[in-house]
């Protein structure tokens, strides 16, 4: 439903032009997909990075080029060239030479910088699309729980309509009626429920996906998947997690700052040159033009030291701090990784008893119950007991399948699978 957008906030013309022909997303996948590429947070640090990215070219530009004119040495009396034999008009450039080793540092640390934030920016990627990832089969649970507590309303109105044969009969008991009444009460009840969290979860959805909250998500019933992963396979894919790349691209940024303030101890020799035009005075000086040339640097001894030393102890430091930083992220993630493992396998195992075993054990129990209790041979508690069963199982199910589900998604987050769908 597109009536009201064009007074939804959207943040460029690609986005309104993908809500309008772009199709609901079908899949989880699609999802993900939909909010690396409308996200703006996303939008924000591709910005970020192309600003480093062009810091690059930069640092190779010579620093403080200068140019410099001067109407000099003119008496107030005489404010004029010739006017006296010290008078002219000079033209001064100058320049600050760095050296190629200075000029490698500095190129070396702008594209260490670009490169980690490159690694930011795909540890966000990772993060949005766990995020929407979770709250796609969230939803998808709370729609199937919805659909279950239909389907078992539609039982109990079977049962019901037995009960009402059996209570006009004499054989069955007012109580038995009102506590079928509770029940689907309380099943209508529930289904309200569910159906608000949906829509609220849903427009949740939709705002990180910046769109209108009342857009359509299309959700499945999710079933376990067929096989997990490979517990070393996971393992081994550890170093693709962006965490540990950011990390590691902050560190080669340290150490490209210690190179720098190594190199950067020796001072910069700036030279420059002037020439002074002159005008011959009567009588005195023949004006001959004068030309100038020079070169400085500021005292080392006094202040480069001291500033650059510190500069390379703080980035010694800071490398240290980031190396133990990577060696903790490992062990949490490898951690992580195994805890995920254990529980899609627990998840899986326990989906394939319901579906398997348990839930046709129960669905053949109700059935014989029910048709015990329509010739007096179950007691109407018994048959109670029996639908509970079946729908408790049947949740249970869906639930297993959404376990499952999120655990493989803890195991993509730590092996960086969402930073690599790329949009």
């Amino acid at each position: 439903d597109h009536r009201d957008l064009h007074s939804f906030p959207t943040r460029r013309s690609s986005d309104l032009t993908l809500l309008l022909l772009a199709a609901p997303p079908s899949g989880v996948d699609a999802l993900v997909h939909l909010a690396l590429t409308a996200h703006p947070e996303i939008d924000a640090m591709q910005a970020q990075v192309e600003a480093l990215e062009a810091a690059v070219p930069q640092a190779r530009v010579w620093a403080d080029p200068r140019v410099g004119l001067q109407y000099s040495n003119m008496p107030l009396t005489r404010p004029y060239p010739g006017g006296h034999p010290m008078s002219g008009v000079q033209l001064t450039v100058s320049q600050r030479l760095t050296g190629t080793d200075k000029i490698d540092a500095r190129v070396d640390q702008a594209r260490a910088m670009a490169a980690a934030s490159v690694s930011g920016l795909d540890e966000a990627r990772n993060r949005l699309g766990a995020m929407v990832a979770r709250a796609w089969h969230q939803l998808a649970l709370i729609r199937a729980l919805a659909g279950l507590t239909v389907a078992h309303q539609a039982t109990v109105d079977q049962l019901n309509a037995v009960l009402q044969v059996r209570y006009a009969t004499n054989a069955a008991a007012q109580y038995e009626l009102v506590q079928l009444d509770l029940l689907t009460a309380q099943l209508k009840e529930s289904k309200a429920d569910l159906d608000a969290q949906a829509l609220a979860l849903q427009a949740r959805i939709n705002a990180t996906l910046g769109r209108e909250p009342s857009l359509s998500i299309v959700t499945a019933d999710v079933a376990a998947s067929s096989q997990p992963p490979p517990l070393d396979a996971a393992l081994a894919a550890l170093d693709a997690h962006p965490r540990l790349a950011t990390l590691m691209a902050r560190a080669r940024v340290e150490a490209a700052g210690v190179r720098r303030a190594q190199v950067e101890r020796a001072p910069d020799v700036t030279v420059m040159a002037g020439y002074r035009v002159r005008t011959a005075v009567d009588g005195g000086d023949p004006g001959d033009d004068f030309i100038t040339v020079g070169a400085s640097m500021p005292l080392p001894w006094l202040w480069n030291d001291d500033r650059w030393g510190a500069q390379a102890q703080r980035h010694q430091a800071a490398t240290r701090q980031i190396e133990a930083q990577e060696l903790a992220l490992r062990r949490t993630l490898v951690a992580e990784i195994s805890a995920s493992h254990a529980e899609l396998v627990r998840a899986r195992a326990r989906a394939a008893a319901h579906t398997e075993t348990l839930i046709p054990t129960a669905r053949t129990v109700l059935t014989s119950t029910l048709t015990a209790y329509r010739v007096g041979r179950a007691s109407f508690e018994a048959l109670y007991r029996a639908q509970r069963r079946v729908l408790d199982l049947e949740q249970a199910l869906r639930r297993a399948h959404t376990a499952a589900a999120m655990a493989a998604i803890r195991m993509h987050v730590a092996t960086g699978r969402y930073s690599k769908a790329s949009p």
